[in-house]
């Protein structure tokens, strides 16, 4: 894996908070199958199904029950059924092979979809329980979608701008 930028947040993962022009490799010793920037944090999902987040987490959006920044990517939990990741400002979310969906970090703009926003979140994956079969997801800074197995899509968080693609503008805290 290679990532370059900015780095003030350690959100590139090698060890550093130096700013890169050029490609840095991250992980070298391990073979990553998914990937997903955040604004200041990232995640990863290796080839043996295990989560690896790293960077800034002052809203514990790291998953790893606290909120020291990571300045390399450390592994989430020990379990290895992890299929796909999505970051977002202050907040993850990321889906099991199960088509499960989990979250955690901050609540803010209503990213864990169980109809409740505010500041609080958690600081370990939680599962969402107002969506499943899930086949695909992604972030933007406070919203997320996904596709569930069926093709149909699913959107919830802030919409501000309409982002969430349903013909409204109204925030929606459920997909």
């Amino acid at each position: 894996m290679w990532a370059w930028g900015g780095n003030s947040s350690s959100q590139l993962g090698d060890n550093t908070t130096t700013s890169r022009t050029a490609p840095v490799q991250i992980g070298a010793a391990r073979s990553w199958s998914k990937i997903s920037a955040g604004s200041n944090h990232s995640a990863a999902v290796a080839a043996d199904g295990t989560l690896w987040t790293w960077g800034l987490n002052s809203s514990s959006q790291l998953g790893l029950n606290d909120t020291t920044t990571r300045t390399i990517p450390t592994q989430v939990g020990t379990a290895t059924d992890w299929s796909r990741v999505a970051c977002g400002g202050s907040f993850t979310v990321a889906m099991k092979t199960d088509g499960t969906l989990w979250a955690w970090g901050d609540n803010m703009w209503g990213g864990f979809a169980n109809g409740t926003a505010g500041s609080g979140g958690s600081s370990a994956p939680t599962l969402v329980n107002s969506i499943s079969d899930v086949a695909w997801i992604a972030m933007g800074k406070r919203f997320a979608v996904g596709v569930k197995g069926d093709g149909t899509a699913w959107s919830w968080g802030d919409n501000n701008f309409g982002e969430l693609g349903y013909g409204g503008t109204a925030d929606k805290r459920s997909p």
